[in-house]
């Protein structure tokens, strides 16, 4: 089909959240690509196609998202009160842990956005959200991948709230056949262009729902691929000075050199570590589990760490080089469990790492370095090169023989001019040095709108 590369991104994605592409213009095969983009992506979980959005509330409808915005600030943002919520109680955390995501992205990237103007965005997603998923019964709840297509997005809150959907765990395709949208930078910047065509009008038959086939997993690969399931091996040092409700360190941290891109001796990117952090993992009765290691990716405290680190935390410790002070959160803002990537926020300015841009393709033998907390031992340099690339389990890795362990995941690949290349994520057994790492192309998606 002539257009179907242009859509594959999109069909053949993770569809576990967070991947945001608009599709603009017509192509002469726009009909029968969008036939085939139902039925590839209803094939593979949760998938919806959805027209225009409706105009915003009114009359009753007006009353009730009012009082459900009253509610969500009232409770300090802990809980999205709408009808979806009360249908099905068990997304609330999930849905008020996007909501207040969302609003920070939208304070921070629109000056000119006013209090009136936030509540307004907050209300309208509030509805919209209702009118899309609260007569999709729990069907979107049970499937690990959700995809939702939308048509004729052509205003700003409009495309903000296609955004929210990515953060609540939808993967979202903009399909913008007659005009795109005028936006600022920092909004458009949030989904991947993917040109269609010329600009058009024509009538594209509505969605007919299919039952998803049933897929037989996939079989394992001979090698055995380790996760952070572990219990800690190594006594972890117990902080004389943890943290107080009055006692956080919200200090910006001395900034790294600020250089044009050159390659970096290994002395210069061991100085990267004080921009990869520790992570104990707590159960609920407040005992470490196991460890992990994360990446700064954000200055307002967003940290980058694998979905397998943190899935079975009630709450996380989190520890920065040369800082006294334990940071405990329970704030996973965002995960994606097929590309194992998550993300957590802590209280404190940061100082993040600059994700490689993919100028240049990377290639066998090119030199790297890790640098995470093997089995707590915390921020470990090692160095090697890229051996390989592969796919395994349909996520593509980058194969490199710097040394990790059991702790590492979540730790920096870097490259040697200091860029993240991969995140640490796994080890395969009975081999030495054979250590996987989940691509930059991933972690750029990932973390579009925490990076700022």
């Amino acid at each position: 089909m002539t257009n179907r590369n242009f859509l594959q991104p999109f069909m053949l994605g993770r569809g576990d959240g967070g991947c945001f592409y608009r599709a603009v213009g017509l192509s002469s095969t726009y009909k029968e690509d969008i036939s085939e983009l139902d039925r590839i992506c209803s094939e593979k979980g949760y998938y919806l196609r959805w027209g225009k959005l409706p105009p915003a509330p009114s009359g009753q409808d007006s009353i009730f998202y009012d009082e459900c915005y009253r509610q969500y600030i009232s409770s300090e943002k802990r809980i999205l009160p709408i009808k979806l919520e009360k249908k099905n109680p068990s997304v609330g955390a999930l849905l008020a842990a996007g909501m207040f995501r969302f609003e920070d992205f939208c304070r921070r990237n629109e000056n000119n956005f006013s209090e009136s103007a936030v509540r307004s965005i907050i209300i309208l997603s509030m509805y919209w959200t209702d009118c899309i998923l609260l007569p999709e019964k729990s069907e979107w709840l049970s499937s690990e991948q959700k995809r939702i297509v939308i048509q004729s997005v052509s205003r700003r809150n409009e495309y903000l709230f296609t955004y929210f959907l990515t953060l609540i765990g939808f993967d979202v395709l903009l399909l913008n056949g007659d005009t795109d949208i005028a936006l600022p930078k920092a909004q458009e910047q949030l989904s991947q262009h993917i040109n269609f065509g010329s600009f058009s009008s024509t009538a594209v038959p509505p969605f007919k729902k299919t039952e998803p086939a049933k897929i037989s997993p996939r079989p394992e690969s001979s090698g055995n691929i380790q996760t952070s399931e572990y219990t800690p091996t190594v006594s972890l040092p117990v902080r004389t000075s943890p943290r107080t409700a009055n006692g956080r360190n919200n200090k910006m941290p001395t900034p790294l050199p600020v250089n044009q891109r050159r390659e970096k001796s290994y002395e210069e990117l061991a100085s990267l570590a004080s921009s990869v952090v520790l992570i104990l993992i707590h159960d609920h009765t407040g005992n470490i589990v196991s460890t992990g290691s994360g990446i700064m990716i954000g200055r307002d405290g967003y940290i980058l760490t694998n979905f397998h680190v943190v899935k079975d935390g009630t709450f996380f410790t989190v520890r920065i080089e040369n800082d006294d002070i334990d940071y405990n959160t329970d704030k996973v803002i965002k995960y994606n469990s097929t590309i194992d990537l998550a993300v957590i926020r802590i209280d404190r300015k940061l100082q993040p790492l600059p994700v490689y841009n993919g100028s240049k393709e990377l290639v066998r033998g090119q030199k790297v370095v890790a640098i995470g907390s093997p089995l707590g031992l915390f921020n470990s340099v090692s160095d090697g090169i890229i051996s390989g690339m592969r796919e395994i389990r349909e996520v593509d890795m980058i194969q490199f023989t710097a040394p990790i362990s059991s702790g590492s995941s979540g730790g920096a690949v870097l490259n040697m001019y200091g860029e993240v290349i991969g995140i640490s994520t796994a080890g395969i057994d009975n081999g030495q040095n054979i250590n996987l790492a989940v691509s930059y192309q991933y972690i750029n998606m990932f973390i579009k709108g925490f990076s700022q």
